[in-house]
């Protein structure tokens, strides 16, 4: 197996203010360029805390398909990208006071190219 190129977006997060039992926080990305069709494209997303939703342009990932050990996540996203795309994470409040950032968390995309 290749090694992945991976593109880290652990920057450019803002929190959204919708709802008093969830922190969320989203960022935009544009989509990696030279994929060719064999091309395939995880997300991978690791938190210090188990994370509530993830979603990706309005869809749901489902988090308990390809949950690995640690708060780790991965998803096969290929198909679902688009020109410019929009990635939401929310993790559920534990205070009725808001915490100052999201708990400890990362992601990144990971390409694997034939």
């Amino acid at each position: 197996m290749h090694i992945p190129h991976r593109i880290s977006l652990a920057r450019a997060w803002t929190q959204i203010h919708q709802d008093t039992s969830l922190l969320r926080v989203q960022r935009f990305f544009q989509k990696p360029t030279n994929l060719c069709s064999q091309t395939k494209v995880r997300l991978r997303l690791e938190s210090s805390h188990a994370v509530e939703s993830v979603i990706l342009n309005g869809q749901e990932l489902p988090l308990e398909a390809e949950k690995t050990l640690n708060f780790g996540y991965d998803w096969d996203i290929t198909v679902a990208l688009l020109t410019r795309n929009q990635l939401v994470v929310s993790w559920l409040l534990s205070d009725p006071v808001p915490p100052e950032t999201p708990p400890k968390f990362d992601a990144c995309l990971e390409i694997f190219a034939p």
